[in-house]
């Protein structure tokens, strides 16, 4: 099992890269600018790298695991809420559709809901309960509808 230190070493050093904030920023404001409809060229000169928010969404989500395992419940909460909200600002939107994005968009929701962001979490999984069957039984699963999850299942 990793120490605390080093997980704090590498919370700190994530927080404190000029690169990741930065990725992060951009993909917030690219984010924003998508889902309230803004014209194109608005932000034109906006662009990030979806492997590299991935990235940084996935590193946040293994610090929560990690704190978590640890019983730092405020600190986990906070890498799963960081990491989610990476992963939705390239998969919860419809244009940046890719493949794979209703796997990190539920991955999104579960981090969400570890991190104690219900609303947050529910509100993603809305979105993927129509593309994907899991979604729809993890749906019932997490708003506590066990009958109508034993009928499907």
């Amino acid at each position: 099992m990793i120490s605390k230190e080093a997980l704090d070493n590498k919370y700190k050093a994530l927080e404190n890269s000029r690169r990741v904030q930065l990725t992060i920023s951009k993909a917030t404001a690219l984010f924003m600018f998508k889902a309230t409809h803004e014209p194109a060229k608005n932000y034109a000169n906006l662009s990030v790298d979806n492997d590299s928010i991935n990235h940084i969404g996935i590193e946040y989500i293994d610090l929560g695991c990690r704190y978590f395992a640890l019983e730092d419940y405020s600190l986990s909460s906070a890498c799963f809420t960081k990491g989610a909200e990476c992963l939705e600002t390239i998969h919860s939107l419809k244009e940046n559709e890719l493949s794979y994005s209703n796997y990190y968009g539920l991955l999104a929701s579960l981090a969400f809901y570890a991190g104690f962001q219900y609303s947050r979490s529910f509100v993603l999984i809305k979105k993927l309960e129509e593309e994907t069957p899991i979604a729809s039984l993890l749906s019932l699963f997490l708003k506590r509808n066990f009958s109508e999850l034993t009928d499907v299942v």
